[in-house]
């Protein structure tokens, strides 16, 4: 892992980011859920289709998926055989609020 992006560790200032961190995730779960909730009531209240107060609400259809581990059983490929296309791994950092 690269360490180009990193800063002289001082354990007062890490455990600041870290509350403030908790803080702003805290928040966002709060914003994301109660948007969730209005756009359903939005949703409700509408009657369907509309545009107006600076929100659209429209009906979109969208494909299912494809379902590609039974596609590829279906063609009679094995995991190892499958190991050929997989791409490249990513390396990476991970933040998580516990």
């Amino acid at each position: 892992m690269s360490t180009e992006n990193t800063i002289d560790f001082n354990h007062e200032s890490y455990e600041a980011l870290c509350m403030e961190l908790r803080e702003v995730l805290s928040k966002s779960k709060e914003i994301e859920e109660r948007k969730a909730y209005l756009k359903e009531k939005v949703i409700q209240a509408s009657g369907g289709a509309r545009m107006e107060y600076g929100i659209s609400v429209t009906e979109r259809t969208r494909k299912g998926s494809i379902d590609y581990k039974a596609a590829v059983k279906d063609a009679g490929m094995s995991d190892n055989q499958l190991e050929v296309y997989r791409r490249k791994g990513l390396e990476f950092m991970e933040v998580k609020a516990y």
